[in-house]
């Protein structure tokens, strides 16, 4: 009686296709397939065609979704698109052999899938059922989805085909929208964010600060020191070229001490790398110091903070938001709810929220009330660093707390400062986990955000919609370990793809 009151869907008269960005393809797909809306009826279920392109998994159909409240859109993906670096787990599921099976890439698959379950890692999980799909088809859409959703090489990924298309065709919209986000490599309205990859425009943020004490180097263009820092930064003018170069072999990684922000008062915000050189490292440490305080009107003092020591290393972050997630995604909310808060405890990640928040305060209080330099220092000076100086600029500057501020505060403290966005968040699945260092400075502004709504130009949209884009392989900005390695790989490959990719910003999209 079940089998005969099954509603096989109609053909649809009218034909369901994609829309496809610039050098986006179609890979394979399967008609008739239901997308599983609730988890215990299938009342709201959607059908429709399941496609698989180079970029996304896109279910295509006519089907209004139920329930539906509030929704912001992408200007590069639909409401039931999911981009394949989102993507983090593909299980195949056959009811009637009773078989379930996790697809890596080249894999193969020996039963026909009834059902595709799959995990994303914005905490989503997306179900679609083959009942009515022909069972070859619906193998091979699974196997696609597997394979393209894992590249084995950084090329692969689709930003490199998507710039190089869209700067041959510049005029090419989709549904009527710039997938760029407008003129300008994908600025949109805020084509005026500074990137800090030319000289001037770290001395118009000198300027901005009032650092007079302070200049603009260039010893590492053409990254002849340094592969992880940028081609230029600022450093205390009473440092000659020659020093830096000098003690440059003294640091982890070769990151020179860098300038981050000037308060009012005179005080600097700097970060560095520690010493290695353990016969050196007494001497080159008082020499940066004394450049920082002669750097300083009234020669004030310098407070000197060991991240690593005060904050959770990246493998507890790793930890803490794997607890998360499962707490999220994992437990069925009705066999959790009476002691949700107390496992959202025991998972520790707002415990770590708070401890960055409690440090960059009071490294607050140092430049504000103590009038005191502060340097930040860790191994390498590109993971916590970047973090607590950024939380540090937003706390104290109102010009980061607008969206342009903002914009131009991750540029500079993140891309360019050499974040490994690349590895945290792991876009080649070299690592079972990632490390969402990133989403940890989000959600410190998001519970800055918060307390003082009325001091900031944007909203918890905006940075949700920002924390989405370093899931979409389309941007420079999330796509790379350092500066350098963005330069490197904007020219393999492609004749003419850097002076695209390296200015392909989500900036535009947000």
């Amino acid at each position: 009686p079940q089998a005969e009151d099954k509603i096989i869907p109609e053909p649809r008269l009218k034909k369901l296709e994609p829309a496809l960005l610039p050098g986006e393809i179609v890979v394979n797909e399967v008609n008739f397939v239901r997308k599983c809306i609730a988890t215990d009826t299938s009342q709201y279920d959607l059908w429709g065609k399941l496609v698989c392109s180079n970029f996304k998994i896109s279910f295509i159909t006519d089907d209004t979704l139920p329930l539906q409240k509030f929704q912001y859109r992408n200007l590069l993906l639909g409401e039931h698109d999911v981009a394949l670096t989102c993507v983090e787990q593909i299980v195949t599921v056959n009811d009637t052999k009773r078989k379930q099976k996790v697809l890596g890439p080249n894999q193969k698959l020996k039963f026909n899938p009834t059902e595709l379950i799959i995990y994303c890692k914005d905490f989503r999980i997306v179900r679609f059922r083959f009942d009515e799909a022909g069972p070859e088809s619906a193998k091979k859409v699974c196997l696609a989805i597997a394979h393209y959703s894992q590249p084995a090489d950084l090329q692969l990924l689709f930003a490199f085909e998507y710039v190089g298309k869209k700067y041959h065709n510049p005029a090419k919209k989709v549904n009527g929208i710039d997938p760029g986000g407008g003129g300008g490599g994908g600025y949109g309205i805020h084509h005026q964010t500074p990137l800090f990859e030319t000289f001037s425009d770290w001395d118009r943020e000198i300027k901005r600060t009032g650092a007079s004490e302070w200049r603009v180097c260039s010893v590492n263009e053409g990254y002849m020191i340094s592969t992880s820092l940028p081609e230029y930064f600022v450093v205390p003018s009473s440092l000659a070229d020659q020093d830096l170069k000098l003690y440059s072999y003294s640091f982890t990684g070769r990151r020179m001490p860098m300038w981050c922000w000037n308060h009012s008062n005179g005080n600097a915000l700097v970060r560095m790398a520690h010493i290695k050189d353990s016969l050196q490292q007494r001497k080159i440490d008082q020499r940066i110091c004394n450049a920082v305080t002669r750097s300083h009107p009234q020669r004030s003092d310098v407070y000197k903070s060991d991240l690593e020591k005060c904050l959770p290393n990246i493998q507890e972050i790793q930890t803490a938001f794997l607890k998360l997630k499962q707490l999220c995604v994992n437990e069925p909310f009705e066999e959790t709810e009476e002691k949700w808060l107390s496992l959202l405890d025991n998972s520790r990640w707002l415990e770590y929220v708070r401890i960055f928040l409690k440090l960059s305060a009071e490294l607050v209080y140092m430049l504000d009330s103590k009038h005191v330099s502060v340097i930040l220092q860790e191994e390498e000076g590109r993971d916590l660093s970047c973090c607590v100086a950024s939380l540090i600029q937003v706390m104290l500057d109102p010009h980061f707390r607008t969206i342009a501020g903002f914009q131009s505060l991750i540029q500079k403290e993140w891309v360019m400062a050499g974040h490994p966005f690349l590895d945290r968040c792991n876009h080649l699945k070299k690592s079972d986990k990632e490390s969402p260092l990133f989403l940890v400075f989000l959600d410190c502004v998001w519970q800055l955000l918060e307390q003082y709504p009325s001091a900031f130009e944007f909203s918890e949209a905006y940075l949700t919609i920002l924390f989405d884009s370093t899931r979409i392989s389309l941007f420079g900005t999330f796509l790379f370990n350092s500066p350098h390695q963005r330069v490197k790989q904007s020219t393999v490959g492609a004749t003419y793809g850097q002076p695209v990719l390296r200015r392909a910003k989500p900036w535009g999209n947000i």
